[in-house]
């Protein structure tokens, strides 16, 4: 069972953070598949936890989903050999995508 996630830091409510241990799902941070989510971990990739209050991790899990398949993070895409993204680059792309403003989607690094 998880435990209960703080999300709050500096009097904001963070939708989702990156987290390496006890993710609800991971994002593929390099190669052909860079912004794959994926419901397990592989090397090169990132956990996300989702805050329950704000969002259903299913729903965030099936939006990066479709970011990834409509192929709407190509020009963040960075790298001539190994394709990668970086996480800044994976906020930036939820924002656009979703259009949604920039304090909705923002992050924490842990």
């Amino acid at each position: 069972m998880k435990t209960k996630q703080k999300f709050e830091s500096a009097n904001m409510l963070w939708v989702y953070k990156f987290q390496n241990d006890d993710a609800d799902f991971f994002v593929q941070l390099k190669g052909d598949n860079a912004e794959k989510p994926l419901p397990v971990k592989i090397p090169n990739s990132i956990g996300i936890v989702v805050n329950p209050d704000v969002l259903d991790e299913t729903y965030f899990y099936y939006l990066m989903l479709a970011v990834w398949q409509s192929k709407y993070y190509q020009n963040f895409i960075k790298g001539s050999v190994i394709k990668y993204i970086t996480h800044h680059d994976i906020s930036k792309v939820l924002i656009q995508f979703a259009n949604l403003p920039k304090f909705f989607l923002t992050t924490i690094f842990i």
